[in-house]
């Protein structure tokens, strides 16, 4: 589904989106930012859940109020936090989202096979939800969100609480959902956008800090990443309104990462990450 955001805003008792605006295409999207930044509310809007105060929402020419059911159709949504009635199973909670979007007979039968081998989750559709792993719960909840095949999938904050072989089967789970809708994916977790996404949109305070691919986020950090090895040299730094990122010490001195567009002498110059250039251009911006 081809999504256009245009200008919007969002407020309750202070601004919580301002100016909003992107489009994107068939892929995944990294919506990157610290908590409060808006991200839940960006997809809340985007979601049809909530309306914005202004700007629109554009579903390949689909107008929000006319088409409305018809949009929700082509939308699932993971929540920040998914819950459901402890004691039914994998199998009676995949029922009753299908006869929530109107899905009966043989149809249901074929959809419900079809999401719990897509999301590998087979095997465990006779157990109460109360008693999956947190992975598999992240699972159900890909599996119920992308009932009815909808194009647009929106996901928010999906690998908190994973562990790390969770969180990799989760993102492989991602990529493979991709290859025929788009997907947004909410987290301030900077290795899952760096793992997972095609582009990135980073939201700072309720605005757009970076709109566009990976790599190019990256190169705008290049000659900016440093590293000093020595005596401790953090207060002469921090002075000189260079940004910390790491502090090891060590039996031969101190290691200090850095970001600075004026390094102290002696320092490396380092191969910048996603996360150097996140933290630079939300730090240069607040």
């Amino acid at each position: 589904m081809k999504l256009s955001v245009k200008n919007l805003s969002k407020h309750y008792d202070k601004p919580i989106l301002q100016n909003v605006s992107f489009e994107m295409n068939t892929g995944i999207l990294g919506l990157l930012g610290e908590n409060g930044a808006g991200k839940t509310t960006l997809l809340e809007i985007i979601s049809t859940l909530i309306a914005p105060h202004t700007g629109q929402v554009d579903y390949e020419g689909m107008d929000v109020v006319q088409d409305l059911h018809t949009i929700r159709k082509q939308i699932g949504y993971l929540p920040q936090k998914f819950d459901f009635f402890p004691h039914l199973t994998v199998q009676e909670i995949l029922e009753y989202v299908c006869r929530l979007k109107n899905i009966h007979g043989r149809q249901r039968i074929t959809e419900i096979e079809e999401k719990l081998k897509q999301v590998g989750l087979l095997e465990q559709r006779n157990k109460k939800f109360n008693a999956l792993s947190g992975g598999m719960k992240q699972r159900l909840g890909i599996a119920q969100a992308i009932v009815g095949n909808p194009k647009l999938l929106l996901i928010d904050e999906p690998t908190v609480g994973l562990d790390p072989h969770e969180r990799v089967s989760f993102r492989q789970l991602l990529t493979t959902l991709a290859t025929d809708r788009s997907i947004i994916i909410s987290t301030h977790i900077v290795e899952d956008v760096a793992l997972t996404t095609d582009f990135v949109l980073v939201l700072h305070q309720g605005n757009v800090n970076y709109f566009g691919d990976i790599p190019a986020f990256i190169k705008s950090v290049e000659g900016k990443v440093w590293l000093y090895s020595g005596e401790n040299v953090t207060e002469k730094l921090q002075k000189q309104g260079a940004l910390i990122i790491s502090t090891q010490v060590t039996a031969s001195g101190v290691h200090i990462r850095y970001l600075s567009d004026t390094p102290l002498e002696g320092s490396l110059l380092l191969e910048p990450t996603l996360e150097h250039a996140y933290i630079y251009t939300n730090r240069k911006k607040v």
